[in-house]
């Protein structure tokens, strides 16, 4: 596999928005490289994966992440778009049907031959707070307020379906609320974001919304409240929807009652 890997010829693709800077793509690589080695803020670091806070010229403050692919990736990446490339790819659809989420600035891919070895995405950094930590911690604002950018946030996952795309881990820690903004919720981690309108994996998608008042102790009523606001904001609903809300729901409840006492436990 060495050998392999050491013939094949390396290429390095780049894509941009929203800046007048024209650098090669190798260039683009050096910058990004650089970057890494000065975060403000490490957010997430493991063997695959190392998401930081940075700043970046020409857009200041950004969200950097580098994701290596396995072998198995490696594999088929002749035969399907990197992980990166989709995330990119469906963040412009999103955001040309002004559908509100973190802004892709940047997606860099190396590649030998046909193989996507490395992926590099870069993101606006925005100054906000997620709604698993407002939830978690009550105190930061009223329980009304709270439930008025629940709310808010199970119609934006109303839209998000409506649009046949399915986001795949809508836990709240991944929508962000702008406290000095009108539309105030936006959707963040499309890692994980897909291409469909089928009812099983959409009921799959906002089950893990639903069950999240579960998890943070605010009860079935907050959780059914949360169902009927997304279902009035469908106008169409693929057939067979409600039902995979409800298998979904059923299978994993107790899952997510029990999530948020075990967390206090290991405090």
């Amino acid at each position: 596999m060495r050998l392999i890997h050491h013939l094949l010829k390396e290429k390095i693709v780049c894509m941009t928005r929203d800046t007048k800077i024209k650098l090669s793509p190798a260039r683009w690589l050096l910058v990004l490289s650089n970057a890494f080695n000065s975060p403000v803020k490490i957010i997430k670091e493991n063997n695959i994966k190392r998401t930081v806070r940075t700043f970046l010229a020409p857009w200041g403050e950004i969200c950097l992440q580098d994701l290596k692919c396995g072998i198995k990736r490696q594999a088929l990446s002749p035969f399907r778009f990197s992980r990166g490339k989709r995330v990119w790819n469906h963040s412009l659809l999103l955001l040309q049907n002004k559908f509100p989420i973190t802004e892709p600035l940047l997606y860099l891919e190396i590649k030998n031959g046909p193989f996507v070895t490395r992926t590099f995405t870069v993101t606006r950094w925005i100054d906000s707070t997620n709604l698993g930590k407002t939830a978690g911690e009550k105190h930061l604002v009223s329980e009304n307020f709270l439930l008025g950018l629940l709310k808010e946030s199970a119609e934006l996952v109303a839209r998000l379906h409506s649009m046949g795309f399915v986001h795949m881990d809508l836990k709240w820690g991944n929508f962000l609320w702008i406290p000095s903004q009108q539309g105030r919720i936006i959707l963040t981690d499309l890692d994980h974001i897909e291409k469909s309108g089928a009812a099983e994996k959409q009921g799959k998608d906002l089950a893990r919304f639903i069950l999240s008042a579960l998890e943070y102790q605010m009860g079935w009523e907050v959780a059914e409240s949360l169902v009927d606001c997304y279902f009035d904001s469908r106008k169409v609903r693929p057939a067979g929807l409600e039902n995979s809300l409800a298998k979904r729901i059923d299978r994993k409840k107790s899952k997510y009652e029990n999530r948020h006492q075990f967390n206090i436990a290991k405090q």
